[in-house]
């Protein structure tokens, strides 16, 4: 069984979410494949060119992203939100893994997150949404991982969709439209995907 997981960095100025929770979420990722040796695991970032700076090297760098919502409409608040399609896309071509795994790139793992996927996949299912958990904003640094680890079960339900996995012979008959990351509802363009196919 061969597993890619795609996620889209951004750079952000210091003082958002983001700027503390993506290194979170590289690290966790580094060691979430280290703990699954023996599973046959690739990791891809989707990027836009002035993003690529902070990609960290154990990440594989699809081309990178060229449009953006901005591209079609106007906003007054302009944000350079690209579409879920062109990082899957990036995915289905650059990768011939049998599952794909999307998650946004503030959503950390636990280090048994690729065990637990793949014994999911075993037990039949084609396509699932992991979600998430919502933990204290006190931890937010790379050396807080194992007190964020420690939280987890203390930590509340989140309604939202963030992690998706399903087989790759799945996405050709995806419905993506205009569906950007960053705006809201996206998850549910996936899941609703999921759920068909």
């Amino acid at each position: 069984m061969r597993i890619a997981h795609i996620i889209n960095p951004v750079k952000v100025p210091p003082g958002r979410d983001l700027f503390f929770a993506q290194p979170v979420t590289f690290e966790t990722m580094r060691i979430a494949k280290e703990t699954a040796s023996n599973l046959d695991i690739h990791q891809y970032a989707a990027f836009f060119p002035e993003d690529e700076d902070i990609i960290p090297e154990f990440l594989t760098k699809t081309p990178p992203l060229d449009r953006s919502i901005l591209d079609i409409c106007r906003f007054p608040k302009k944000k350079k939100l690209p579409y879920i399609k062109d990082i899957l896309d990036r995915l289905y071509y650059h990768s011939s893994a049998d599952y794909f795994i999307y998650t946004n790139a503030d959503i950390a793992l636990t280090p048994e997150f690729y065990l637990h996927t793949a014994e999911l996949i075993q037990q039949g299912y084609d396509g699932f949404v992991i979600n998430r958990r919502t933990i204290s904003k006190r931890y937010s640094q790379v050396e807080d991982i194992p007190k964020m680890l420690d939280g987890i079960k203390k930590g509340r339900m989140h309604p939202g969709f963030d992690c998706f996995v399903f087989k790759r012979e799945a996405y050709p008959r995806f419905h993506l439209g205009q569906g950007c990351v960053g705006a809201n509802w996206i998850g549910r363009i996936l899941l609703c995907n999921l759920m068909a196919f």
